[in-house]
């Protein structure tokens, strides 16, 4: 991947990061976005997207309040499904004028705690952060 497009990724991951924090979302990294950032101290040289998981509830209200509240005319959020695996669909944040600059949101179902009680409901409400 070229630096253009890995400065334009951060760009676009910045602006994703914001717009979740501003409202609450919970989100992490995941799959090569997780791996690059441990191994390779930043993205995966070979990698061309970000990835990151986001808790179920968030992840089903994200399009709706993302395309109507982003302040970035340029980002939209969409459902993707891969055509040659019809069941994985997953939510994407494309940019309309960077077709290479994109995020892809998986839902994330469940983790797993051994806490119990008050303690499990306090961390499943921690919010993870890239």
């Amino acid at each position: 991947m070229d630096g253009t497009l890995k400065v334009k990724l951060l760009k676009t991951l910045d602006a994703y990061s914001a717009f979740c924090d501003a409202h609450g979302l919970r989100y992490f990294s995941a799959y090569g976005t997780a791996i690059g950032v441990i191994r390779h101290k930043g993205f995966i040289p070979w990698d061309d997207d970000v990835d990151v998981d986001m808790i179920r509830e968030d992840y089903d209200k994200f399009p709706s309040i993302f395309n109507a509240c982003t302040t970035n005319p340029d980002l939209y959020c969409e459902l993707w499904r891969d055509k040659n695996a019809p069941a994985t669909c997953i939510l994407k944040i494309k940019h309309r004028k960077i077709k290479q600059a994109f995020i892809d949101i998986f839902p994330h179902d469940f983790y797993y705690t051994n806490a119990r009680g008050k303690d499990k409901i306090k961390l499943n409400k921690k919010q993870f952060a890239i």
